[in-house]
C-alpha cells in the first residue's frame, strides 16, 4: 500500500501536466490537420438541375447537356450515359467524354463565370469517344468509397476527337486530333493509326501518336501541387508522333521574322512547310515542338524569297497571342541541333539556314533564335557536350558576317518583330574563341574584324560599345588597319541631334548610322592608317564632331571636301597641322648657286611654290603626296575634331620612348619630319593656339637632313615662342640651304651644326642660342675644294627675313594673300668668337688653313657678307713659293707637301698673322677680306700645320719672313681678275693683298732684309711680288740691309735706299723694278757699271731714272694691278697716278 501510495502520488502529477501540455501547448505548436474532401462524385446530373461549367463548351443538344452520367476527380471529369461491368476492374463506358481540366479551375457557368466568381484563367480539354470505351481500374470500383480508383489501361473504339475548344475570349486557339482506336494507358494515351492534328491554321500528319497527361487518369493530385503553366493545355504533359508525314504551319503576317530592315510586311501572308525523317514532339508545359531526325524547314511570304531550314533537330517554343487579329500562336524561340562530323573537319551535318528575306546566313552546330528578345545564339558545341575543336560557326545578319566557334548576338529592334526605334543601334554581340567578322557600310566599305578570344558588342547608356580581347585586328579597304592586343570601341548612334550637325555635309542625305566617340587600345597597338600610323601599347582618343557653324567659330575653315564627301577629296589637314607648326624646322638658307656638276638630281627646288598661309589648302606638289604620320611609342592619347570627314587632332601625349615620323613635312618643305623622346605633349589652348612640351634623354626633332636635340623642348603658340632651357643641338636641313638658283660657287657637302649649353629661344623672328656655342659645317667652293668651317663664340643669333607663324589663321578668305618663305637673314656671333676654316681636297688633303678670333661677327646671308669687329686676329696658313733655305726648313713627309712641279718654284707650307684694331668686313661673291685700323700681319714659312707665328712677337724676323703694318689691308682672290685669266695657277691660288695707309713691309730675304715704306703695298701671290706706291709729296722708300760685314764683326754694311713713286719686288731672290727717284749708298757689284763703252758719255745715261734697276726682268710686270680697285666695300677711282 505504501508503494503504491507514492506512486500514484509521482504519476497523477505527470498526468496532469501531460494533458495540460496536450490541450494548451500541442495545439500552438502543431497545425491542426485538415481533412480534404473528396471531390470524387458518382452522380446523375438531371435535366433542371444547375448547369455545370463545362455544359458551356458543348453544343445545343448534345447528350453531354442532357443528363450525362458523371465521374469526377480532381482534374478529371469522365461523361457518360451507360456504363456496363465486365470484370471486378473492367468497366465499359458508352458514350464516353473524358474532360481533362486545371487543377485550380473550377470552370464556367453557361455565361462564361466560373462558379466562384471568378473569371476563367485556364481552358479544358476533351476527348470525345461516341462509340464507347472499356477502362480497366487499378482496383475494383466501389462507388461506396470516396474516390474512384485510377485507371490502369483502356481502350477507346471508333474514331476519337482530341480537341480544345477556342478561347471564348479571343474564339482563337482551337486544338483538334483525329485518331481512332486510342488506348489508355495510365497517364498516355496512344494509338499506332493515322492521325491528323490541326491548331489553328497549322495542320500536322502522321502515324504513331502519344500523349502523355500530368498524372494517371482519376487519380488524386498530389497534396499542395499547383500549375503554374500559362499553356492553355493544361493537364498535358507532352505529345509524341512518331512518323510525321506532313507539317504546314500556318504564320502571323510578315513570317516568323522580317523578311527586310525596315520590319515585316503586315499584309503578306505566310506559311512553313516543314519535313523530317524522325518523330514530331510537343512540350505542353513549355509550349515547345520538337522535330528529329532530317528536318527541312521552308519559309515562305508573298512576295519575298522562300528562307531554308537544315538541322538534325528542331525545337519551337510558341507563345500565345491574345489579339483576335493575329493567330493563336506565334513563335518565340527557335533551336535548331545538327549532328558531329565524320571528322573534325566534316561539317556536311550542321545546323545551316539560308534566309535571305530576313538577310541571314547560319551555319553552325547548335542555333538559337529567340524572337522575344531578338537573340540568336550559334555554337560549335551540342547541346551537354565538351567543345572537341575549335570548328568556327559562321553567322551572317544584313550586312554584318561573323564567324566563330560560339556567337550570341541580339537586337530586339532588328529581328523580332517590334516597333522599330527612331535610330539603329547595333545590339548585343558575343562571339568567344578565334574569329572574325566583316562588315559593309552602305557606301561600300568594308571592314573585317579578327580576334583570337572574345568580340563584344554591347549597349552602353546612349553609345554603342565594340570591344575585342585577344589579338584584336581590324582592317578597312579604305582606311587602313588596326592591332591591339585589347580594344574597346564606343561608337554614337546617329540620332536626330548628331543628324543635324551632319547634314551639311551630305547633300545627298546618306548619313552614316554610327559616327565615331571614342577608342582604347592595350597591347601591342599598330594603326596603319591613311592620315596616321602608330605603334605603341596602349592608346586612348577621344572625338568631337562639329557642325559648320560650330567649326567656323572655333577657327577651322570649311573646305570643299569637307563640306561635300561625294566631291574629289583635296589634302586633309590631318593630325601634321597641329604637330609640326609650319615652317618652323625648316628656315632656308639662300646659297650661292652650286656647281651644276656636283648637285644630284633633285636636290634642286627652283619651283618650288610660295609658302601659302598656314591653314590653308595649296594645290598638292608635284613630288610629296600628304603622307601620313608614324608613331611609335608606348602610350598615345589624343582628341580629334571631325569636320565632316576630316579630322584635326586637338590635343596629344605621347609618352614611352616615342619615336614620331612623316615622311613629308608639307607641301613647301618635302622632307621628312622625326621626333624622338619619352613624352611629347599638345595642348590646344583655343582653335589655333596650342602648346608643345617635348621631354627625352635626350629628345630630337629631325626635319629632313637637320634636327635639334635636347632635354627639353617647348613650343606656344599662345605666346609666339619655341625655346629650350637646356643645352642642345641643332642642325639646319641641308635641303634648306639649296632652294635658291646660285652660281655654282658655293655648295653645302655639311648642312651648319650649332651646339649651346645654356637656352635656345625662338620668337618667329629671331633664334638665340647662349652658354657657350659651337657652329661647324662643310662647303665646296669648286669641283676640287671642300672648305670645312668650325665657330665657337658665347652667344650666337640668327635673324629671319620673314616672321615664322606659329599658329593658324582663322580667316576664311578664299584668295588668302600668299606670304615669302621665312629665311635666315643674318648670322651674329658675340663673344670671343673663334673660327676655323681648312680647305682640303675631295681626299682630305689638306690645303690651306684659316683662323679667325674677334669679339664678334655679323654675317648677312642674302648677300653672303660678313662684319667682324676688333680687336681681332686670323692666322691663315697655306703653300706659297720660298726660297731653297726656306724649303730645307720643311720637314719631310708632311703631308701638306704637294709634288713640286719641275718647271716651277720651290713651294713650302707658309702662315700669315693678322691682327687689327677696327673691323673686319668680307664678300663671299667676291672673295674678299677687308680689315681696318692698325693692322699688322706676319708671313713666313712653317714645319707643319699645327705651327704657327705671332706678329706680336715680330721684333727680328726669320729668314723668308715679312712683316706688314699698315691702316687697312685687303685680302682677295684675284684668279677671276683679267691680267690672271691666262696664267696657269698653282695649286695655291692668286690671292693678294693690298695694304693701304702709311703702310711698312719687312721682309727677310735671301740677300738681306728689305723695308719698303709706302702709301700703298700690294702682293700677288701668283707671282710672289710685292708692288709699292708712293705719293707725290711723300715718295716711297725701299731700304736694303745687307747684314754683318765679315771682315768687321759686330759692324754692318751701310746698305742702300732707293725712293721710288712706284716699284715690284719679287720676294724670293729680291729683284727690284721701279721709277727711282732718289737713290742712296753705295750700289751693289751687280749694279756698278762696267768701262766706259763707246756712247757712255752720252747725256743721260747716269741718270736714275734709267738706272739698271729701271729694267724690267723678263716676264715681268712694271704695273701691278691693285685689288683697291675690286674692293667693293671700299670703291674708289679707277687707278692713282
Amino acid at each position: 500500500m505504501i508503494f503504491l501510495k507514492y506512486y500514484l502520488q509521482i504519476l497523477l502529477p505527470l498526468l496532469a501536466c501531460l494533458v495540460g501540455y496536450e490541450l494548451l501547448v500541442t495545439p500552438n505548436v502543431q497545425p491542426a490537420k485538415s481533412i480534404k474532401p473528396s471531390r470524387w462524385v458518382n452522380q446523375h446530373n438531371p435535366t433542371g438541375q444547375s448547369a455545370q461549367w463545362w455544359q458551356a463548351y458543348f453544343p445545343e443538344g448534345s447528350w453531354q447537356r442532357q443528363s450525362p452520367l458523371v465521374i469526377e476527380q480532381d482534374q478529371f471529369i469522365l461523361l457518360y450515359q451507360k456504363r456496363e461491368q465486365l470484370t471486378d476492374t473492367r468497366w465499359r463506358f458508352s458514350p464516353l467524354t473524358i474532360v481533362i481540366n486545371s487543377k485550380n479551375h473550377s470552370g464556367p457557368n453557361s455565361n462564361g463565370q466560373s462558379l466562384t466568381g471568378q473569371k476563367e484563367s485556364q481552358r479544358a480539354i476533351f476527348i470525345d469517344n461516341p462509340k464507347g470505351a472499356e477502362i480497366q481500374f487499378k482496383s475494383a470500383f466501389d462507388w461506396t468509397l470516396g474516390h474512384p480508383p485510377p485507371v490502369a489501361q483502356g481502350q477507346l473504339s471508333g474514331q476519337i476527337e482530341i480537341y480544345s475548344p477556342s478561347d471564348p475570349k479571343t474564339n482563337q486557339g482551337e486544338l483538334r486530333i483525329l485518331a481512332e482506336d486510342v488506348r489508355i494507358d495510365k497517364r498516355q494515351v496512344w494509338t499506332d493509326k493515322q492521325i491528323s492534328m490541326k491548331l489553328g491554321g497549322s495542320t500536322v500528319q502522321g502515324r504513331y501518336l502519344s500523349i502523355f497527361m500530368d498524372q494517371d487518369l482519376l487519380s488524386e493530385s498530389t497534396a499542395g501541387a499547383t500549375s503554374k503553366s500559362q499553356s492553355p493545355f493544361a493537364g498535358l504533359d507532352y505529345l509524341q508522333l512518331f512518323y510525321v508525314d506532313q507539317v504546314q504551319l500556318e504564320l502571323q503576317n510578315g513570317g516568323l521574322w522580317p523578311t527586310d530592315p525596315s520590319g515585316p510586311d503586315p499584309a503578306a501572308k505566310a506559311y512553313a512547310k516543314l519535313d523530317c525523317r524522325g518523330r514530331f514532339q510537343f512540350q505542353f508545359h513549355q509550349s515547345q515542338a520538337t522535330f528529329m531526325d532530317g528536318v527541312h524547314l521552308e519559309h515562305v511570304v508573298e512576295g519575298k524569297p522562300i528562307d531554308t531550314f537544315d538541322c538534325n533537330e528542331l525545337r519551337f517554343n510558341v507563345g500565345w497571342n491574345s489579339n483576335q487579329d493575329e493567330t493563336a500562336w506565334k513563335l518565340d524561340r527557335l533551336e535548331a541541333i545538327g549532328l558531329p562530323g565524320r571528322d573534325p573537319n566534316d561539317q556536311s551535318r550542321w545546323v545551316r539556314l539560308n534566309a535571305p528575306g530576313m538577310q541571314a546566313q547560319a551555319h553552325g552546330q547548335h542555333l538559337v533564335m529567340d524572337l522575344v528578345h531578338g537573340m540568336v545564339s550559334l555554337s560549335n558545341v551540342l547541346p551537354g557536350s565538351a567543345p572537341k575543336n575549335s570548328s568556327r560557326v559562321f553567322l551572317k545578319r544584313g550586312n554584318i558576317q561573323i564567324t566563330s566557334p560560339n556567337i550570341q548576338y541580339q537586337n530586339p529592334e532588328a529581328i523580332s518583330n517590334t516597333q522599330q526605334s527612331k535610330f539603329t543601334r547595333l545590339g548585343w554581340v558575343i562571339a568567344d574563341g578565334i574569329g572574325q567578322a566583316q562588315v559593309e557600310s552602305e557606301e561600300g566599305e568594308i571592314w573585317n574584324l579578327r580576334w583570337s578570344k572574345r568580340l563584344s558588342i554591347r549597349p552602353h547608356e546612349n553609345r554603342d560599345l565594340i570591344s575585342i580581347d585577344g589579338g584584336a585586328n581590324i582592317s578597312s579597304s579604305l582606311r587602313g588597319r588596326f592591332v591591339a592586343e585589347k580594344l574597346h570601341f564606343w561608337v554614337l548612334p546617329v540620332d536626330e541631334s548628331i543628324a543635324a550637325k551632319l547634314a551639311p555635309y551630305y547633300p545627298d542625305g546618306k548619313l552614316p548610322a554610327f559616327v565615331p566617340d571614342s577608342i582604347t587600345a592595350d597591347g601591342q597597338v599598330i594603326v596603319n592608317a591613311p592620315e596616321l600610323n602608330a605603334q605603341v601599347e596602349s592608346m586612348a582618343v577621344r572625338f568631337r564632331h562639329l557642325d559648320p557653324q560650330e567649326a567656323l567659330r572655333a577657327g577651322y575653315s570649311i573646305s570643299d571636301s569637307g563640306a561635300k564627301p561625294n566631291a574629289p577629296k583635296g589634302p586633309s589637314p590631318g593630325p601634321s597641322s597641329i604637330l609640326s607648326p609650319p615652317n618652323l624646322g625648316n628656315p632656308s638658307l639662300p646659297n650661292p648657286p652650286p656647281n651644276t656638276q656636283l648637285i644630284p638630281p633633285g636636290n634642286s627646288l627652283t619651283n618650288a611654290s610660295q609658302t601659302m598661309p598656314l591653314g590653308t589648302r595649296p594645290a598638292p606638289p608635284s613630288t610629296p603626296p600628304n603622307a601620313p604620320i608614324s608613331i611609335t611609342g608606348k602610350t598615345l592619347q589624343a582628341d580629334i575634331v571631325r569636320i565632316g570627314d576630316e579630322s584635326i587632332v586637338e590635343n596629344l601625349t605621347l609618352e614611352g620612348d616615342f619615336t614620331l615620323l612623316r615622311e613629308f613635312l608639307s607641301a613647301e618643305s618635302p622632307w621628312p619630319l622625326t621626333a624622338t623622346g619619352d613624352k611629347l605633349v599638345l595642348q590646344s589652348e583655343s582653335s589655333d593656339r596650342s602648346n608643345v612640351y617635348l621631354v627625352g634623354q635626350p629628345a630630337k626633332i629631325s626635319v629632313g637632313s637637320g634636327w635639334v636635340v635636347a632635354k627639353e623642348l617647348q613650343l606656344s603658340q599662345n605666346d609666339q615662342l619655341f625655346w629650350i632651357n637646356q643645352p642642345g643641338e641643332l642642325v639646319l636641313p641641308q635641303e634648306a640651304l639649296s632652294q635658291e638658283p646660285n652660281d655654282g660657287s658655293w655648295n653645302w657637302r655639311s648642312a651648319p651644326r650649332i651646339q649651346w649649353g645654356e637656352r635656345m629661344t625662338f620668337d618667329g623672328r629671331n633664334a638665340r642660342f647662349g652658354g657657350g656655342v659651337i657652329m661647324d659645317c662643310r662647303l665646296q667652293t669648286d669641283a676640287s675644294t671642300l672648305w670645312h668651317l668650325l665657330a665657337n663664340a658665347r652667344t650666337l643669333t640668327l635673324d629671319m627675313s620673314q616672321r615664322v607663324p606659329f599658329q593658324l589663321p582663322t580667316s576664311s578668305g578664299k584668295n588668302p594673300k600668299p606670304t615669302l618663305r621665312p629665311e635666315v637673314q643674318t648670322v651674329r656671333l658675340d663673344g670671343d668668337v673663334d673660327i676655323k676654316a681648312v680647305q682640303t681636297d675631295l681626299a682630305g688633303v689638306r690645303r690651306s688653313a684659316e683662323n679667325f678670333i674677334l669679339p664678334r661677327l655679323e654675317f648677312q646671308v642674302p648677300s653672303r657678307t660678313w662684319v667682324g669687329f676688333g680687336p681681332g686676329q686670323l692666322w691663315s696658313r697655306r703653300f706659297a713659293n720660298t726660297s731653297s733655305l726656306a724649303t730645307g726648313i720643311l720637314q719631310p713627309g708632311t703631308p701638306a707637301t704637294p709634288t713640286p712641279n719641275p718647271n716651277s718654284s720651290p713651294e713650302t707650307l707658309q702662315c700669315l698673322h693678322l691682327t687689327f684694331v677696327g673691323r673686319m668686313e668680307g664678300s663671299v661673291p667676291q672673295r674678299i677680306v677687308s680689315l681696318y685700323d692698325k693692322v699688322a700681319a706676319l708671313l713666313g714659312p712653317i714645319a707643319s700645320w699645327e705651327d704657327q707665328l705671332d706678329v706680336r712677337n715680330s721684333e727680328r724676323l726669320a729668314p723668308q719672313q715679312s712683316r706688314l703694318i699698315c691702316d687697312q689691308l685687303n685680302l682677295f682672290d684675284a684668279s677671276s681678275l683679267s691680267y690672271n685669266q691666262g696664267a696657269a695657277l698653282r695649286p695655291k691660288g692668286a690671292f693678294e693683298l693690298d695694304a693701304l695707309g702709311a703702310a711698312q713691309l719687312t721682309s727677310r730675304t735671301e740677300s738681306g732684309d728689305v723695308v719698303v715704306d709706302a702709301s700703298r703695298i700690294g702682293y700677288a701671290a701668283a707671282d710672289d711680288a710685292v708692288r709699292i706706291e708712293g705719293t707725290v709729296q711723300r715718295p716711297a722708300t725701299i731700304r736694303r740691309l745687307t747684314g754683318q760685314n765679315p771682315a768687321a764683326p759686330g759692324q754692318s754694311d751701310a746698305g742702300q735706299s732707293i725712293q721710288v713713286s712706284s716699284a715690284t719686288m719679287r720676294l724670293r731672290t729680291g729683284q727690284i723694278n721701279a721709277q727711282i727717284r732718289k737713290i742712296e749708298g753705295a750700289l751693289p757689284m751687280n749694279m756698278q757699271p762696267g768701262s766706259p763703252q763707246p756712247g757712255s758719255n752720252q747725256p743721260g745715261s747716269n741718270q736714275p731714272g734709267n738706272s739698271p734697276l729701271g729694267a724690267s726682268a723678263p716676264n715681268s710686270s712694271s704695273t701691278l694691278p691693285s685689288a683697291r680697285d675690286y674692293n667693293p666695300l671700299n670703291p674708289r677711282g679707277n687707278r692713282p697716278r
